[in-house]
């Protein structure tokens, strides 16, 4: 990563981006794979029932599946061509032009990735059709199938959710930023492919007593749909996919515009509580002598009082603060011939706010009367602190340029407390928005797979549930029906979907900075998915109704 970090930011801002739309077309691919899967299970087995092996099966899935797969990578690619065709194009919220010179330059690239997202679809589409087994390939009848693997990332979840959360923060942040950045990218993947497998295998067990509670009862629709949850894990993992996923990339989308606004906001917050009384000044000893520095400590306007600054080396540790009487004064402490260690509550607080930008923020300072400077620079603190002895602004422009002109290009930096962030505050604030760019379209496809499992999952309701209202001639039994197998597994899923969001966040979370997780969105997200569950959980059930009336017994 060449150039100034300040205009290049690290590569682990754009990873956690991506995540937040990647995870989300992950989760929509799976759920649309397995989307209408009921007539491709019949149309598998009887395939088997006919002596068909694997390779008939997956070209008859691949033959079902290649049109659609073929047209989504065109679709995919047609922005980017045309663009490449035509001429630049401003991306909308971010300003981003994007060049088409440069996708002219990658034009076999952009093709190449269509090529790349085409494959992948159709390998999940051959990895997940449902094998049957030579004991049941003499019937082309559908039964109930024990999938293990829901059953695996049920048990692994909570595992992947503890080791997420755990083993990134045991890690250097100084040494490790990226490896950090991409184990806890890789574990929220983990973490949201399993979290269904959760609410699915207890909606299962629920089933199971809900269906022996009902023989007594003779609740047609708890029992049907007992029955349901219990022998078909995979189908209620896919229908609360969505839902469960949803709040978790809310909470991301959130912690990371954050996490790109709280220095910036923390610097603009530090500049209107202390103005340009206090200017830190960091200097690098091996482009400088002291003779140098003596002579432009002297040059300072003044009223200017010089503090040396040796920051802590962790938050447990006491930050060094060392100067003249007159200067120790200036900022509220006691001269004293030995070292003191004072509460840092107890300094000016320009003090406490200055050291929050130079290292770990201590509790405690170790003060003391010496000279700023040492014999050998290299040795000595690389920070001093300049602060008026009235409290009032300094000459901040007039400082800046007696640096310039005694001192060699590089050699010191004088400013404001987290000038930079102040600098760069809206470059940071644009990362945020590239993390909203990314992270809203990765909410809509959750959306829109939400919207596309249910539809399907209300198609094979009715279907099911047709006979037996026919036999009853009951219609009531369909709303109940689709509360225990629709309502109460999506609510279900929020509410596992809202722990795991929380779990998630902690390691993201900064009190001291204001990283906080808004538990105010939070719940705006569970109380919008709560509604979207009950329309859905109506919808299911006026679909089944208008089906019913339709339904003819088989041979008539």
């Amino acid at each position: 990563m060449p150039g100034d970090l300040l205009f290049i930011g690290e590569r682990a801002g754009l990873l956690n981006a991506l995540c937040l739309v990647l995870v989300p077309v992950l989760v929509l691919a799976v759920l649309a794979v397995r989307m209408g899967a009921s007539a491709r299970d019949k149309r598998t087995a009887l395939i088997s029932a006919l002596g068909g092996g694997w390779r008939a099966r997956l070209w008859l899935h691949w033959g079902e599946a290649g049109p659609p797969v073929l047209a989504g990578a065109l679709l995919g690619t047609l922005p980017g061509l045309i663009v490449a065709t035509t001429g630049d194009v401003r991306l909308p919220w971010v300003d981003y032009w994007l060049s088409s010179a440069d996708l002219r330059r990658s034009f076999w690239e952009l093709l190449g990735m269509g090529g790349v997202a085409a494959a992948f679809v159709l390998a999940l589409v051959g990895v997940m059709h449902r094998a049957v087994s030579r004991r049941r390939s003499v019937s082309t009848r559908v039964t109930a199938r024990r999938s293990k693997v829901v059953h695996w990332g049920a048990l692994a979840c909570p595992i992947l959710l503890f080791v997420t959360v755990t083993v990134p923060a045991q890690l250097d942040p100084a040494e490790h930023t990226q490896l950090r950045a991409n184990l806890y990218n890789i574990g929220i993947g983990l973490v949201l492919v399993t979290l269904p497998c959760v609410v699915a295998l207890g909606a299962a067990a629920v089933g199971r007593g809900l269906a022996a509670a009902t023989r007594r009862t003779g609740s047609g629709g708890a029992l049907v749909s007992g029955r349901h949850t219990e022998s078909h894990p995979g189908v209620t993992a896919r229908l609360v996919a969505g839902v469960a996923v949803a709040l978790v990339v809310v909470t991301q989308v959130q912690l990371n515009s954050l996490h790109f606004g709280s220095s910036a906001a923390a610097a603009r917050r530090t500049a209107a509580q202390i103005g340009q009384s206090l200017l830190v000044m960091d200097f690098r000893p091996e482009k400088v002598d002291k003779g140098q520095m003596e002579d432009l400590l002297r040059r300072l306007p003044p009223g200017t009082e010089v503090l040396a600054v040796r920051p802590a080396d962790s938050p447990a540790a006491a930050t060094s603060l060392q100067g003249s009487c007159n200067a120790l004064r200036s900022v509220h402490v006691q001269c004293s011939g030995a070292a003191l260690r004072v509460d840092v509550r107890a300094v000016d607080r320009r003090i406490a706010e200055a050291i929050r930008w130079t290292g770990p923020r201590p509790d405690h300072l170790e003060v003391k009367v010496g000279p700023v400077l040492t014999d050998n620079l290299l040795e000595g603190p690389r920070t001093v602190f300049l602060t008026s002895s009235d409290g009032k602004n300094l000459p901040v422009v007039a400082i800046k340029q007696l640096v310039r002109d005694h001192l060699s290009i590089n050699a010191a930096q004088v400013g404001v407390p987290g000038e930079s962030w102040l600098e760069g505050s809206k470059l940071t604030e644009n990362h945020g928005r590239w993390v909203a760019f990314f992270g809203v379209p990765g909410i809509l496809v959750l959306a829109l797979a939400v919207a596309l499992v249910n539809l399907a999952e209300f198609l094979r309701f009715g279907n099911s549930m047709a006979p037996l209202s026919v036999l009853t001639g009951q219609r009531r039994l369909y709303y109940s029906a689709s509360v225990f197998s629709l309502l109460l597994p999506l609510i279900a899923a929020i509410a596992v979907g809202l722990v795991a969001a929380q779990w998630l966040a902690a390691p993201q979370e900064v009190p001291a900075e204001g990283i906080v997780l808004p538990m105010s969105v939070v719940w705006s997200a569970a109380g919008a998915l709560v509604a979207l569950s009950a329309v859905t959980s109506w919808w299911g059930a006026r679909a089944a109704i208008r089906q019913a009336a339709r339904w003819r017994p088989y041979g008539a």
